[in-house]
């Protein structure tokens, strides 16, 4: 994958998470970040509502409108199936276009939504939202969960693949891990730090998004890098850039450990020192586990390809 094209990736990605968080705060005054999953739902029930309202030739359209989104799902599984490359995972696509008929329903009908909460919520600020969050992250949970399921039926018929196409898939799974960290930072951070702004100790809270934040940045550079290193090893797995790059991984894993356990330290102590003047006091301790492992493992794959790569050398030398 091109590094210029998966920087561009990133920043488009930034700016757009950045103004998200300004509009669905300053503009659609929103009380919680997470409240942008329901927004499409809630646009396509309105739309619908209100076309089907409008005239008996309007109802037609929005019933023909209300079938046609729901079925998505389907028809992609359909696709799938007439160019004979559908799998036995890919019927959760037609559960997707079930639960879209429930999900819009309830959108289109908010009342509904009263039913799938307790009665003790009844009146309650942020009643409906809550309903409709519910009803809308279903939908997300069981299309994320398709897409993993089906990452991992793709890993298994590997073998079947060329190795440069295992690669290139591991890059774009990597440049997702990317693109949710950044979500992550500019658009939940940020509403977060935002929507603080009048209370007491806003001090804190930039100070606590900052330390919170800086390993994330660290854990992306490791993925960059390791996107990279693919790059490397694709063009010559034996090349000096491989092993330099695996390093650099392997150092920049050490930094974001110390950084999230550091940075916990502080932001526990100051919510300790400062808890006369901050409401929301969450004291946790961060142990970063992945970029503790990808260390480990960074040590084992530098010392491998560098034999690797002394003893592609050494019969290169032999003549």
């Amino acid at each position: 994958m091109n590094m210029l094209k998966t920087k561009k990736i990133l920043v488009i990605t930034s700016i757009v998470s950045l103004a998200l968080s300004f509009i669905m705060l300053f503009i659609l005054k929103s009380e919680s970040s997470l409240y942008i999953m329901y927004y499409p739902f809630d646009l396509i029930g309105n739309g619908l509502r209100k076309l089907s309202l409008s005239s008996t030739i309007g109802n037609i359209i929005a019933l023909f409108m209300y079938a046609l989104i729901c079925l998505i799902p389907s028809l992609i599984y359909l696709y799938k199936y007439k160019k004979g490359s559908n799998k036995e995972i890919d019927y959760i696509l037609i559960g997707a276009s079930v639960y879209l008929f429930y999900a819009i329903y309830q959108f289109i009908n908010p009342m509904e939504l009263y039913s799938l909460l307790p009665n003790e919520l009844y009146g309650s600020e942020g009643f409906i939202s809550t309903g409709k969050l519910c009803v809308s992250m279903m939908f997300y949970i069981i299309i994320i969960s398709y897409f993993v399921l089906i990452s991992l039926t793709s890993l298994s018929l590997q073998e079947k693949t060329t190795n440069k196409n295992a690669l290139k898939s591991l890059q774009i799974i990597l440049v997702l891990f990317l693109v949710s960290d950044i979500i992550v930072i500019f658009y939940f951070g940020i509403f977060d730090l935002l929507s603080k702004v009048n209370k007491s100790g806003f001090l804190f809270y930039i100070i606590k998004y900052i330390l919170s934040v800086a390993p994330m940045i660290m854990s992306m550079i490791v993925i960059f890098v390791g996107i990279k290193l693919i790059n490397d090893f694709r063009q010559n797995q034996y090349g000096e850039t491989v092993v330099e790059s695996i390093k650099k991984i392997y150092e920049y894993s050490k930094i974001t450990v110390y950084l999230s356990v550091i940075s916990s330290l502080f932001i526990n102590g100051m919510q300790l020192f400062l808890s006369s003047t901050i409401r929301d006091i969450n004291m946790f301790l961060s142990v970063p586990f992945i970029p503790l492992i990808v260390a480990f493992v960074g040590i084992i794959l530098c010392k491998y390809f560098q034999e690797s790569k002394d003893l592609y050398d050494d019969n290169n030398t032999i003549i």
